[in-house]
C-alpha cells in the first residue's frame, strides 16, 4: 500500500520494493497492483517502482545484481560467493559486503521500501542506504520485519546495528534524529492481524515461542506482549510465575464463519507419509467441491529433506482426483510463478514465506526439532500462511508432543497460560522500541478502544479530544 500510495502522490519519483524469498514477487506486483487501482486509476508505472530479489541473478531482477551493473563490476555470483566468504559468513553478506566496500554505489531510489526485513544480513542495509537519494536524515528507507518468521536464525538488530556508522562516527540511521518535525513516531509494532484467524494466530504463536513444550523464545516483558496485540491478564512476567494472556478481537478483526462440520484447525497423526499424503488430497477436494478453485489451498512440506518426496506425492494423488498441482520444486532449474491460477501450490516453508491461501496444509511435522528456535519458528511461518483454514499432519512417535501441544493451545484459544520461563535459559526477543513510540502506540489502542465502547466516530473522538484542549488539561494529537 506505501509503495502503491508513494507512486500516486510522486509518479515520477523512483521506488525500490525488495524481499528475500524469491517466489514472493508475484505477490507483491498484485498486492501493489491492487492497491494502486483502489486507490488511483489504472496500473502503475513498472518503468518507476523496481520489484526486486535482494540478490537477483540472470533471469531475476535483483538489488545485488542491478547495484553492480550499474557500478560498473560484475555482479557476485553464489558459486563465487560462497567460495571466498570468510568462515561463518554467509554468501550473500560478502556479496553486499563487497559491493559496498567498493565505494562505487551511487544513490538512485528516492524511496526504498525491504521487506523481510529478519532475514537480510547487515551489509544489505548498507547497500540500500547507500542507494537512496538525499542526505543521511532525508533519506526515504522503510524497513518491515517479523522476528519468528526468521528461520535463519539471523538476530534483528538496533538500526545502527543494520546501517552502521558514518564518516563522522554518527548512526548513519537514527530513527528520533530524523523523526520529521510533525511526526509522532517513525518507529512502530502493528498490533493487529489482519490475515489469519485469530484462534491460528494464537496457536501460532505458542508454538512458536515453545509455551507448551520446551520453551525456546519468549517476548521481553509485558509491554512488549501488549506491543503486538495482547492483553495480559495475569501475571508480570517474572520467573517461575502463572501468566495468562489474551488476543482480543480487536486486534484480529478478520473473522471466518466456518460450518460445524469443517473445523477451522485440524491436527492428524499418521502412520507413514502415503498417509499424509492422502488425507491431505481428500481435504484439498473437498474445499474444491464446496466452491473453492484450487488455487486458494497451499501444502508446505515442511520437512526439509523429504520435501521432494512429499510434494510428488502430493502431486500425483491430487492428479488423481483430477486436481492439477503447481509444485514450487519440482524442476531445480526452473522457478514457476508462485500462483497460477487453476492449479493448488506445493511448496516448502522457505519458499512459503511472505505468501498466503484460503486453505494450507502443513505435512511433516514430525521432523521439526522443538527444542531449536528455527524449528519453532519454521511451524509458526508455516502456519501463519493461511487466511482460513489449516491442515497440520506428522508421523509416528515424533509428531505426539507437537500434536499434543497443537491440541492444548486450540482447546484455551484465544487464551495463552503458561509458566514464565527463566530468560536466561531462553532466547529473549529485545523489545526494540522507545518508551515515547509505546506511549504513543498505547494511546492509540486506548482511543480505538474508547471510540468502539462509546460508539463514536472519528469525528466525535476529535472534537472530544479537542474539547479537553481548550479546558487546559492534556491534548492529544489526532
Amino acid at each position: 500500500m506505501k509503495a502503491a500510495l508513494a507512486h500516486l502522490d510522486n509518479p515520477n519519483e523512483l521506488i525500490l520494493v525488495t524481499y528475500y524469498t524469491r517466489s514472493l514477487r508475484d505477490h507483491l506486483r498484485r498486492l501493489i497492483t491492487k492497491f494502486h487501482r483502489h486507490f488511483g486509476e489504472g496500473d502503475p508505472d513498472w518503468k518507476k517502482i523496481h520489484i526486486q530479489h535482494g540478490w537477483g541473478r540472470r533471469d531475476l531482477p535483483g538489488v545485488h545484481r542491478e547495484t553492480s551493473l550499474r557500478s560498473g563490476l560484475s555482479p557476485i555470483t553464489f558459486g563465487l560467493a560462497e567460495s571466498a566468504a570468510a568462515p561463518g559468513q554467509e554468501p550473500f553478506d560478502y556479496a553486499c559486503r563487497t559491493l559496498v566496500d567498493s565505494g562505487k554505489i551511487k544513490p538512485h531510489y528516492d524511496l526504498i521500501l525491504i521487506d523481510e526485513g529478519q532475514d537480510f544480513p547487515s551489509s544489505f542495509y548498507e547497500m540500500c542506504f547507500h542507494l537512496a537519494k538525499g542526505d543521511r536524515d532525508q533519506k526515504q528507507i522503510v524497513w518491515a520485519y517479523d522476528e519468528l518468521q526468521n528461520i535463519f536464525d539471523v538476530k534483528v538488530r538496533t538500526p545502527t546495528e543494520l546501517f552502521g556508522t558514518d564518516d563522522d562516527g554518527q548512526p548513519r540511521i537514527d530513527l528520533q534524529r530524523s523523526l520529521p518535525l510533525n511526526a509522532e513516531t517513525n518507529d512502530f509494532v502493528l498490533p493487529k492481524c489482519y490475515r489469519n484467524q485469530r484462534d491460528v494466530l494464537v496457536l501460532a504463536h505458542a508454538i512458536g515461542f515453545g509455551i507448551y513444550g520446551q520453551p525456546v523464545q519468549m517476548l521481553q516483558n509485558r509491554r512488549h506482549w501488549e506491543d503486538v496485540g495482547y492483553e495480559v491478564e495475569a501475571g508480570n512476567m517474572m520467573p517461575g510465575e502463572n501468566t495468562v494472556i489474551r488476543r482480543p478481537d480487536q486486534n484480529s478483526p478478520t473473522k471466518l464463519d466456518t460450518p460445524n462440520q469443517v473445523s477451522l484447525v485440524e491436527v492428524r497423526l499418521f502412520d507413514n507419509m502415503l498417509a499424509e499424503v492422502r488425507y491431505c488430497a481428500e481435504q484439498f477436494s473437498k474445499f474444491i467441491e464446496e466452491g473453492l478453485q484450487p488455487e486458494d489451498l497451499m501444502a508446505i512440506a515442511i520437512d526439509d529433506r523429504a520435501a521432494k518426496a512429499y510434494l510428488s506425492r502430493l502431486a500425483e494423488a491430487l492428479a488423481e482426483k483430477g486436481i492439477l498441482s503447481n509444485n514450487i520444486i519440482a524442476d531445480r532449474y526452473s522457478e514457476p510463478a508462485f500462483l497460477i491460477e487453476g492449479k493448488c501450490t506445493l511448496t516448502t516453508v522457505h519458499r512459503a514465506k511472505g505468501n498466503e491461501a484460503a486453505v494450507v496444509a502443513v505435512l511433516g511435522c514430525d521432523a521439526v526439532p522443538l527444542k531449536l528456535r528455527t524449528g519453532r519458528n519454521r511451524l509458526f511461518t508455516a502456519f501463519t500462511r493461511t487466511k482460513g483454514w489449516l491442515r497440520i499432519t506428522g508421523m509416528g512417535a515424533n509428531f505426539q508432543p507437537l500434536q499434543q501441544e497443537i491440541q492444548h493451545a486450540l482447546k484455551i484459544a484465544p487464551l495463552m497460560k503458561f509458566i514464565m520461563p527463566d530468560p536466561a535459559a531462553i532466547e529473549t526477543i529485545q523489545r526494540d522500541l522507545s518508551e515515547k513510540d509505546a506511549r504513543i502506540q498505547r494511546a492509540r489502542a486506548e482511543m480505538e478502544r474508547l471510540k468502539e465502547s462509546l460508539g463514536l466516530t472519528d469525528d466525535e473522538l476529535k472534537e472530544v479530544l479537542a474539547e479537553r484542549g481548550r479546558n487546559g488539561r492534556p491534548r492529544l494529537r489526532s
